[in-house]
């Protein structure tokens, strides 16, 4: 009999999402999964301020989890080549999108606003290996 085969990448996938679902409720922010038609955001967050008021400032999430996204490296960076759709889905988005990185096996997780790089007309995002969404770390 065979059943629905899971790739090992479905796991990978999850991990990221579900440590960064940790890191934004440990900051005391609100974490919202896309949970329906994820066309390139993962998810968004929402600040909430030291009072415990939600503020309604909204940043997009793309998240991209396994070794492999650490592979192209720069000086004390990694380099992230996104799809030409993503560029342009990116760049048109009503708020800032962040690009994190995230490696289980290493306990690391990086991020930069790839909207912001897009719109200032890169065509590669890059990641710098200091801003760690836990603690500065090296890549």
């Amino acid at each position: 009999m065979r059943f629905p085969q899971v790739s090992a990448n479905t796991f990978t996938e999850r991990a990221g999402v579900i440590e960064v679902s940790k890191i934004i409720n440990d900051a005391r922010c609100l974490w919202r999964e896309t949970t329906m038609h994820d066309v390139g955001i993962d998810g968004q967050i929402e600040y909430v301020d030291t009072g415990g008021s939600a503020t309604g400032r909204l940043i997009l999430v793309q998240i991209k989890a396994g070794k492999s996204y650490f592979d192209r490296r720069q000086d004390e960076a990694i380099i992230y080549t996104p799809a030409e759709k993503h560029l342009q889905y990116w760049a048109r988005a009503p708020a800032p999108v962040i690009l994190i990185l995230h490696d289980s096996d290493r306990g690391l997780t990086i991020w930069t606003d790839a909207r912001r790089q897009i719109r200032s007309g890169a065509t590669r995002i890059i990641i710098p290996c200091q801003i760690s969404l836990i603690v500065p770390v090296s890549c």
